[in-house]
């Protein structure tokens, strides 16, 4: 499943890397313009995309291994991951086995993923700690 941003679609295909396709006069690039470095067993992903109005968008993708892996990429350029959450201190952001066909879904600041057990929530730490996301 892919996700549209500005002129861009983003897809995640099994066994390959999350893809940039541009939109020009109605027809899509026939190769990508960027790809992450990281490539998605099966099912593949299917991203979701945030952003500042038309500015600072970021694609969201989540790796579907256990235990599941949230990434987040500049939707300008996907070789540049900006956070995962394998990252995190002491499994920090740790969130469970993934599940098949899930969709990052964002909402007023918060990522939310959907596991076997139930839903993860990321956000913004506390303003005294270090900027980054975690799990509330």
């Amino acid at each position: 499943m892919p996700a549209y941003f500005n002129n861009m679609l983003y897809y995640g295909a099994s066994g390959n890397a999350l893809k940039a396709f541009s939109i020009v006069n109605a027809r899509l690039s026939p190769a990508s313009v960027s790809a992450s470095a990281r490539t998605f067993t099966f099912p593949g992903t299917t991203p979701g995309v945030s952003a500042a109005g038309s500015a600072n968008a970021i694609v969201w993708a989540v790796e579907n291994t256990n235990p599941a892996v949230l990434h987040a990429y500049d939707a300008r350029d996907l070789t540049l991951e900006l956070y995962n959450s394998s990252q995190a201190p002491a499994g920090r952001d740790a969130f469970g086995a993934g599940n098949k066909f899930i969709t990052p879904t964002i909402v007023n600041g918060h990522v939310y993923v959907g596991t076997t057990s139930g839903v993860a929530r990321f956000g913004l730490l506390a303003p005294t700690a270090p900027t980054g996301l975690r799990i509330l």
